[in-house]
């Protein structure tokens, strides 16, 4: 039987040809029409995952996503994504969009790194810098408690930076904090204020949890350190308390 010289697409199908067609292009890894050496190619395509916008508006270029349910579309699992509605991803995790918008309901791919190009507000990054998902927003902002670690501005658009993903939202890691106890613990809890760990504050303050009750005992003013994953905040060290004599 012969093989027939030709294939054709869905719609769907020939849209996400296109699409990785653009990024490719968008990417720099082709110049006067060749391509360029093997090091570029691994240094900027990443994983992707295909994605849904449910958000009822036009998903800009390398906005931040959050994962809010799945689709199945042509016998394809897709990630159903809407506009972030918290900086901490009680609502689901987070993933950045490509070079090119996605429409109103419209499917397209996302990003969720180690490191990702993020759309961000406009405030002048450092390396090193915190950042995190703004509710109600496309744009990441810089936040003490942020999931995203900057490396710096990225050429590829205006306000555009690189980051890496650091925190529970996107990368389900975590990230270390010191916190100052505003209260005393009840029932494995205590109410703090968050600091970076050269103990200048993050201007977060909230609840600590200890599941294990380990620092019972440590009251208002003690310091420690905690982890936040997925959302809270998690005593991981603390002082001894000084016992009465």
């Amino acid at each position: 039987m012969a093989v027939p010289d030709f294939a054709a697409f869905t719609t769907d199908d020939a849209r996400m040809i296109l699409r990785v067609c653009r990024q490719v292009q968008a990417s720099g890894l082709l110049e006067n029409g060749r391509r360029r050496g093997i090091g570029p190619i691994l240094d900027t395509i990443e994983p992707y995952h295909v994605v849904r916008n449910t958000s009822g508006e036009a998903i800009p270029p390398f906005g931040c996503m959050q994962m809010v349910d799945t689709s199945e579309i042509g016998g394809r699992n897709y990630l159903d994504v809407d506009q972030p509605a918290d900086s901490d991803g009680t609502a689901g995790g987070f993933l950045f969009s490509g070079p090119n918008e996605i429409e109103i309901g419209g499917n397209g791919i996302g990003f969720a790194g180690p490191v990702v190009r993020a759309l961000s507000d406009g405030t002048a990054v450092s390396a090193g810098q915190l950042w995190s998902p703004q509710a109600s927003s496309w744009q990441i902002a810089p936040n003490a408690s942020g999931l995203f670690r900057a490396a710096g501005p990225d050429d590829i658009a205006s306000d555009v930076i690189r980051v890496q993903v650091v925190g529970g939202g996107g990368g389900g890691g975590a990230l270390l904090l010191g916190f100052e106890l505003t209260s005393g613990w009840t029932a494995g809890q205590a109410d703090a204020d968050f600091l970076n760990l050269d103990l200048t504050t993050t201007g977060t303050d909230g609840t600590v949890r200890d599941p294990l009750n380990i620092f019972e005992g440590t009251d208002t003013g003690d310091r420690g350190l905690c982890l936040l994953q997925d959302g809270n905040y998690y005593a991981i060290q603390m002082p001894c308390p000084e016992e009465e004599e």
